[in-house]
C-alpha cells in the first residue's frame, strides 16, 4: 500500500528550518527543566509512598490531607484519580530519612481514625483487610462449623470464601454495606449473617500501594539515566558498523538525543511525571526512532551505489521520498495503538503512553527533517574543511606548478 505515488517534495529545502526549531523548542524544554530543579521523578525514584485509597462518597482533598498531617506524616500531593465517579483520590507521601517506616500504614489508620473511628473499636472492616486476615477470622470463628465435620478442610474452604469475597470487592471498588460481601455468589446463609454480625464496611479502601525507600529510589534514577545513555551509545555503534560511516552514525545519534531531550522537555513544561513505566517508554521510543532512520539510511546507501554521480543532497532528498509511503504506515498505526492506550489504559500507563505518542511524533519527524539532513551538513562540512586545507597547500606551491603529492 502506498499513500503517495512518486512523491518529489523538497525536505532538505527547508532543513535550516527544521534543525533551527528543533533547537529552539530542545532548548524551551531544557530551561523548564532548570527552572523546576530537574524532572518530575516519581516514588520509583525519589522514594515514599504512592497510595491510592477509594471511597464510598465524593472525598474532599484538603480535608485527606490535614488528616494525614495531623498524624506527622508529610503530604507532596493528594489529588483525584481516574475518573470523578470512582471517587479515587492518589496521595504521595515522601520517604523520610528514617528507613523501614510503612507510611501506608500510618495513612490509612489516620484516616481510619478520622472517617471510620468504629473501626477501632474491633469491628472488622472489609474494605481494610485482605483475604489472609478474613480467612484468618473465619477459621477461628467458624460460623459453618467446618471444624466438627469430618471430611471438610476449614482452610481450604473458607479461603475459598474469603478470596470470592475480596474478588467482589476488587470488582466493585469496595463494600459499601456489608449486605454486598454477603450476597456475593457462592457464600452460605450461616456465612452472610455472620458478617452482618461481624464485620463492617468502612468508608474508604485501599486499592494500592506503592512504597520505595530513598536508597533503592537513588539506585533506580542512577540506572535509568544509565539504561538511557547506554542505549545512545549502542546505537552509534550499530550505525557506525552497519553503514562504515562516522556522518551516518553520529547524525543518527544526536537525532536520538534530540528525540530524548524534546521528550524530556515536554514532559517538564507539562508536570508529566517521571516513573519506571515512562523511563522504559524513552527506551522504546529510542529504539523506535533509530528503526526509522535505519530505513531511510538504507534506502541512501542504494542509491549511493545506484548513482555514484548523483549529488549525495539529492540522492538523500530522493531517498525520504522513497520511504514517505512507508514510514507514515508504520508510525501512523502505532500512534493510533498508543492513543487508544492513553485514553483507554487507565493513569497507571498514561505517562508510558504518553511519551510514546510524543515520542512517535518526534521520532518520525528527526528520521527525516534531523537524521538525514544531518549527513549532508556533515559532508558539506567535511568538504568545506578539506577546500581550506587544500588552499594553503596550493598557494606554497611554485607559480604554474601543482604542489607535489606526499
Amino acid at each position: 500500500m502506498r499513500i503517495f505515488h512518486q512523491p518529489k517534495f523538497d525536505f532538505l529545502g527547508i532543513k535550516w528550518y527544521c534543525i533551527t526549531g528543533s533547537i529552539v523548542f530542545t532548548a524551551i524544554g531544557l530551561l523548564s527543566l532548570v527552572v523546576k530543579g530537574g524532572p518530575n521523578f516519581g516514588v520509583d525514584f525519589t522514594g515514599g509512598a504512592q497510595l491510592i485509597y477509594g471511597f464510598s462518597s465524593q472525598p474532599d482533598e484538603n480535608q485527606i490531607r490535614k488528616v494525614v498531617e495531623s498524624a506527622q506524616v508529610k503530604v507532596d500531593s493528594v489529588q483525584r484519580f481516574d475518573r470523578a465517579e470512582k471517587n479515587q483520590v492518589l496521595l504521595r507521601v515522601p520517604m523520610e530519612k528514617k528507613e523501614g517506616r510503612d507510611l501506608s500504614k500510618e495513612v490509612t489508620a489516620a484516616l481510619t481514625k478520622a472517617f471510620f473511628p468504629q473501626a477501632s473499636a474491633g469491628a472488622f472492616d472489609l474494605n481494610l483487610n485482605g483475604a489472609d486476615a478474613l480467612l484468618a477470622k473465619l477459621i477461628v470463628d467458624d460460623p459453618e462449623k467446618l471444624a466438627a465435620k469430618p471430611n471438610a478442610d476449614p482452610k481450604a474452604d473458607y479461603g475459598r470464601i474469603a478470596q470470592s469475597i475480596i474478588d467482589a470487592r476488587s470488582r466493585m471498588g469496595l463494600f459499601k454495606t456489608v449486605d454486598d460481601a454477603a450476597k456475593v455468589q457462592g457464600i452460605a446463609p450461616v456465612t452472610g449473617a455472620w458478617l452482618k454480625e461481624k464485620a463492617v464496611a468502612g468508608p474508604f479502601t485501599l486499592l494500592s500501594a506503592e512504597n520505595v525507600g530513598p536508597q533503592v529510589g537513588k539506585d533506580l534514577r542512577e540506572k535509568g539515566a544509565l539504561a538511557v545513555f547506554a542505549s545512545w551509545a549502542a546505537m552509534l555503534a550499530y550505525i557506525g558498523l552497519r553503514f562504515r560511516s562516522v556522518s551516518f552514525g553520529t547524525a543518527a545519534v544526536v537525532a536520538l538525543v534530540h528525540d530524548t531531550l524534546f521528550t524530556l522537555g515536554l514532559c517538564s513544561i507539562l508536570n508529566t511525571e517521571i516513573s519506571l513505566t515512562v523511563v522504559a517508554a524513552f527506551l522504546t521510543l529510542i529504539g523506535y526512532s533509530v528503526n526509522d532512520t535505519v530505513v531511510v539510511y538504507d534506502r541512501i546507501r542504494e542509491n549511493l551505489q545506484k548513482s555514484r554521480r548523483e549529488p549525495l543532497p539529492s540522492v538523500v532528498n530522493r531517498s525520504i521520498n522513497e520511504t514517505l509511503s512507508r514510514t507514515i504506515l508504520t508510525s501512523g498505526l502505532t500512534f493510533l495503538v498508543c492513543i487508544a492506550l492513553f485514553f483507554l489504559g487507565g493513569e497507571v500507563l498514561r505517562g508510558f503512553s504518553f511519551v510514546m505518542i510524543v515520542g512517535i511524533i518526534v521520532g518520525t519527524y528527526s528520521s527525516v527533517f534531523i537524521a538525514a539532513p544531518l549527513v549532508i551538513v556533515w559532508e558539506e562540512w567535511k568538504s568545506k574543511k578539506a577546500g581550506q586545507n587544500a588552499a594553503p597547500a596550493a598557494a606554497s606551491s611554485p607559480k604554474g606548478k601543482p604542489a607535489k603529492a606526499k
